[in-house]
């Protein structure tokens, strides 16, 4: 069985069944998006072409069926054996005493890139 895995969006059950099933704390907690570009394409479709695509795309959906399946049960297997679940769950991203941490690629880049540059 694969260790670990996670669905783009369930990002925060995903943080916490990475950091439980490895014992690693992330000092950023993971970003959570709510709408993409292919839920404002679905909109614009008719039923037939929805029909489709799911046919055509029977076994994907099969597959992420049970993918949601085994991560919910791996989150409630997790959940259930920890004490401070409640406490942990709202504080994903932040490391004992240091708090949440911001991050920036962007700045990460910049940064790094300075330092090449001298």
């Amino acid at each position: 069985a694969m260790a670990f895995f996670a669905l783009t969006e369930y990002q925060k059950m995903g943080q916490y069944v990475f950091e439980e099933t490895f014992n690693l704390r992330f000092a950023v907690p993971f970003e959570q998006h709510n709408s993409t570009l292919s839920s404002m394409t679905l909109a614009k479709l008719r039923p037939d072409q929805i029909d489709t695509i799911k046919r055509l795309n029977a076994l994907d959906i099969e597959l992420y069926e049970f993918a949601q399946e085994l991560m919910n049960k791996r989150f409630e297997k997790l959940r259930s054996r920890d004490a401070q679940f409640v406490e942990r769950f709202a504080h994903l991203g932040e490391l004992p005493g240091r708090g949440a941490v911001e991050f920036n690629w962007d700045q990460e880049v910049d940064e790094t890139t300075q330092h090449h540059d001298t």
